[in-house]
């Protein structure tokens, strides 16, 4: 979840690079859940499910404003709110986002976010905001089915362009381009400087 705990990117590389074998690491609290929700195949976590298993209702509503989602904490009652008007993709990271505050963040009833960037390595992001983004981005896109899901796109194409991993992947986890080229930089597929094409 930490900063400490997400692999540093690869740098100045510009093209894929997949390793033989996944690289040992300690399970995160988000790999614990994406298993317990039935991960498999496509590797999409079952977010709602999640939430649900934690106790929380889950609620899609038109927030005014920018606000992406919130989560609420009282005695005898956890809500989360999900932006309905948002992008399919973005309400599934902003969902998985406000899990892991309901997993990670114990101590504080109420949280509030706007428009929630992928690149939860941003230093300008607060702590939580951080953890956060890390751990959504675990539980959406999970390190092990990653590693198979690379390798299957790398055999079908070996000299696949890095653009071209980041939109089949994004296909196959139902994220957004965004989301999966910050999780590739993350684990270290992708270089740090693996820009969108312009058109």
């Amino acid at each position: 979840m930490t900063r400490a705990g997400t692999p540093a990117p690869h740098a100045g590389a510009s093209t894929c690079r997949v390793a033989s074998r996944p690289a040992v690491h300690r399970p995160a609290p988000a790999d614990e859940h994406a298993g317990r929700a039935g991960c498999g195949g496509a590797a999409v976590a079952r977010s709602r499910k999640i939430a649900e298993m934690l106790g929380a209702q889950v609620a899609y509503e038109a927030f005014e404003g920018d606000v992406s989602g919130m989560l609420y904490r009282e005695p005898g009652r956890t809500l989360i709110g999900v932006n309905s008007t948002h992008p399919a993709t973005r309400q599934r990271f902003t969902l998985a986002h406000e899990i892991a505050h309901l997993r990670l963040h114990e101590g504080q009833p109420v949280f509030i976010d706007r428009l929630v960037r992928a690149n939860w390595r941003d230093g300008s992001s607060a702590r939580e905001e951080i953890q956060a983004n890390t751990f959504a981005a675990e539980l959406l896109m999970p390190r092990r089915f990653m590693s198979e899901e690379i390798e299957r796109v790398v055999a079908r194409s070996p000299k696949v362009a890095p653009e071209e991993l980041v939109g089949a992947l994004a296909g196959t986890f139902r994220v957004s381009e965004e989301a999966m080229r910050y999780r590739l930089i993350n684990l270290g597929v992708l270089g740090p400087y693996s820009e969108p094409r312009e058109s």
